[in-house]
């Protein structure tokens, strides 16, 4: 591609300030968040770059539709050389697992180049979903602490990203949402994950994991998403061995308000009642934003005793947090980390107090290292909570009619965030440490149902079973 040539010159000279080698542009290095496209025709990847090994982090479209169309193909054996033409084969002979090159679905002359340590993306359609015009993806990234955002434009040919970048994929730094005013302050140290509002309310909620704050962003600034205010430093506790001292939080979710029995603090459903999760402390803290005044006014913390939750000695403790029902808000589901658990929530509201209860239904065991949540919710058929363990490689999943673990689904190394596709019923699993993404049918007509059946990237090989 002419964009990675450019590139691989421009480093090669030194001119980028460094010898690292170019950034990925058509391949899988790191990957670390997904998102499915509105019209679910791309699954934008971030290539993490956690290591700062190469000369930054970078942004790609991975076409999906030429990525179903291969794996319904011919495909070739084991071992057999692979091509832009013929991508996919088994993974070993006695393997019906397909592998594929990503170099064959990601355009290198579309691939944005950012900075280092990328996280999740968050879609924001802006409306734009029924007319198919340009939507916005928002990304933390951790050096230079920043929130960038790329616009996304669908063009009969494919899709452009849209980051002001140069000739060489580089996003200007317009793009990099880092300080607004003297008042709202910059983006502070460790971004973690970015949550768009999904309640009618033009915010998105970033957590910092370990300098105790919050940043409110608003989605409609004059020159893009822009900051509208900070938290203190002590919006998050601190974790409860006094030796280590770390305050951040992890993730946020906007609960559903109902005018008929709505929350107090919400004032009939005209400002949000949000949840998010600390990071180093065993629990949850409900928060709102006084929307006009754009102020964050910190609610309570809640403390979760999930499996052997009084005994952990390890950090991190809390992971990500979503509910079961994102029109009804009465069960919140949250991912305990150290040790693993899923934890549920029930969140509804006190008619006496007009507060939410926040008490503990139950938990179950998870795996190692859990973090990240996504929640299947077909129509007609039992809902599945997934997710994805960092350390064992697998996803858990969870039915949530009974909330018990269903299956343990053996995906990568490093398994991170994930993309529901529901339009092709399946699952896409970053695995950070292989370089792969896998494909997990959700399909329950399939007899491939919660397997990773494919993947893009190669020379993993088999996985063992559980």
């Amino acid at each position: 591609m002419v964009r990675a040539s450019l590139v691989a010159a421009l480093v090669a000279l030194g001119s980028c300030g460094g010898t690292d080698p170019a950034p990925t542009l058509d391949s899988l290095r790191q990957p670390s968040g997904l998102a499915v496209s509105p019209n679910a025709q791309w699954l934008f990847v971030t290539n993490g770059n956690w290591d700062r090994v190469q000369g930054g982090g970078s942004l790609a479209a991975l076409d999906l539709v030429g990525l179903h169309a291969a794996l319904e193909a011919d495909i070739a054996a084991a071992g057999a050389g692979l091509s832009r033409s013929r991508p996919c084969r088994r993974v070993a002979d006695t393997d019906e697992t397909i592998e594929c090159i990503p170099q064959a679905f990601i355009d290198a002359e579309q691939t944005v180049v950012l900075g280092d340590g990328l996280g999740n993306i968050a879609v924001d359609t802006r409306g734009a979903e029924a007319s198919g015009g340009p939507y916005r993806l928002l990304l933390p990234q951790r050096a230079p602490a920043a929130l960038a955002w790329v616009d996304v434009i669908p063009t009969p040919e494919g899709v452009n990203l849209d980051c002001g970048q140069d000739e060489f994929g580089v996003c200007d730094a317009l793009h990099q949402v880092r300080r607004s005013s003297e008042d709202a302050g910059g983006i502070g140290p460790d971004p973690s994950r970015i949550t768009l509002d999904d309640q009618g309310f033009r915010f998105a909620y970033l957590p910092h994991l370990l300098d105790g704050e919050l940043t409110l962003i608003d989605l409609d600034g004059e020159l893009g998403p822009e900051i509208t205010a900070r938290s203190d430093n002590e919006f998050y506790r601190e974790d409860l061995f006094d030796e280590f001292d770390a305050a951040g939080g992890f993730a946020v979710a906007a609960r559903a308000c109902d005018p008929v029995a709505a929350a107090e603090v919400t004032r009939d459903c005209e400002r949000p009642l949000l949840y998010t999760t600390h990071r180093y402390w065993p629990g949850i803290k409900s928060f709102t934003v006084a929307a006009g005044l754009e102020v964050i006014l910190s609610g309570n913390d809640t403390r979760i005793s999930g499996i052997g939750a009084d005994n952990v000695v390890a950090r991190p403790i809390m992971g990500d947090l979503a509910f079961e029902d994102p029109e009804v808000g009465d069960k919140l589901l949250l991912v305990q980390t150290t040790p693993g658990a899923l934890a549920r929530v029930d969140t509804s509201i006190d008619p006496e107090s007009e507060s939410p209860r926040n008490t503990q239904l139950g938990s179950v065991a998870l795996c190692s290292n859990p973090n990240v949540l996504a929640v299947h919710r077909p129509p007609d058929e039992e809902a599945l909570a997934l997710v994805s363990c960092l350390s064992d490689g697998v996803v858990a999943v969870v039915g949530l009619a009974t909330f018990t673990v269903v299956r343990r689904v053996v995906v990568g190394e490093g398994a991170n965030e994930m993309a529901i596709d529901t339009a092709r019923e399946q699952l896409y699993v970053a695995n950070s440490r292989e370089h792969t993404i896998s494909v997990v049918s959700l399909d329950r007509q399939s007899p491939l149902f919660l397997r990773e059946w494919a993947r893009v990237g190669v020379g993993a090989g088999s996985r063992d079973e559980p």
